[in-house]
């Protein structure tokens, strides 16, 4: 499914080609291959698809945390190689799962952690990194936990403050893994609520990868189908018109029903 020129002059992303998997001792494992598209301001992307298609692994290639296979990566039209980790940072804020951070720090800190990339060697913060940092913790409604350490919160509450801080970082692009994880159902539509609303009145892209499938058709302006082999990227409604969501999962008992825009359990 691959397009013929991803290339456009307001892109934020690009991946041309692109080859992605790992690589173990001698041996270079590919999961996904030849995969081109581009997103543009004011999208919102879910990745979907079975667990092992090569979600995480798609979304850790592209902030270089695992190397690409082949093809380009490419941000502002600019070959992602050619980018400072520093310079990265500006461009995109990533949340995965894994979670490489002090335990120690408050909430405030983690979260103004997210303005490493602009501040000087001393992280001196100046008023507009704070703008973003307060503007990070109301729109994610953090605000009763800033004093408390990270250790002491949930892990639905830790989930939104990483949210935070990747808001916090300020980047026309952001990528998150399984963002709706340990947040209970309520928390997931306010998340979703907000991913929808950066994108569309913020015109940052988002990119999410996330096993709420529903959740995700209701909000997204479009979706990434990964299946065996191949993979699909259109608006919502073209993918279900096309019954793309019924070939995520090898189940005959689990259905599509694209009139009602969820699934049927047999």
């Amino acid at each position: 499914m691959n397009q013929e020129d991803p290339y456009t002059p307001n892109s934020v992303l690009t991946l041309d080609k692109a080859t992605f998997g790992y690589r173990s001792r001698n041996q270079i494992t590919k999961i996904l291959t030849k995969l081109s598209l581009t997103l543009c301001p004011g999208d919102c992307i879910a990745v979907l698809g079975s667990n092992g298609i090569g979600k995480s692994t798609l979304l850790k290639t592209i902030p270089k945390l695992i190397p690409l296979l082949g093809g380009s990566i490419s941000i502002h039209n600019t070959p992602i190689e050619t980018l400072s980790p520093n310079e990265i940072s500006r461009k995109m804020s990533v949340v995965l799962t894994e979670r490489q951070f002090l335990r120690q720090l408050t909430v405030y800190e983690l979260v103004a952690s997210g303005r490493l990339p602009y501040t000087n060697w001393m992280d001196q913060k100046k008023s507009d990194d704070r703008k973003w940092i307060e503007a990070a913790i109301t729109n994610v409604g953090i605000q009763h936990l800033t004093s408390k350490k990270c250790e002491e919160i949930s892990d639905g509450q830790l989930q939104n403050v990483l949210i935070a801080r990747a808001l916090a970082q300020n980047t026309a692009l952001m990528i998150l893994d399984e963002p709706g994880m340990h947040l209970d159902f309520y928390q997931k539509i306010k998340l979703f609520r907000l991913l929808r609303s950066l994108s569309n009145n913020k015109q940052k892209v988002i990119l999410f990868s996330t096993h709420d499938i529903e959740l995700a058709l209701h909000y997204c302006t479009k979706a990434l189908a990964l299946l065996p082999h191949t993979y699909y990227f259109d608006t919502i409604s073209n993918l279900a018109q096309q019954n793309v969501f019924n070939m995520l999962f090898d189940d005959p008992s689990l259905q599509f029903n694209k009139d009602h825009m969820r699934f049927t359990y047999m």
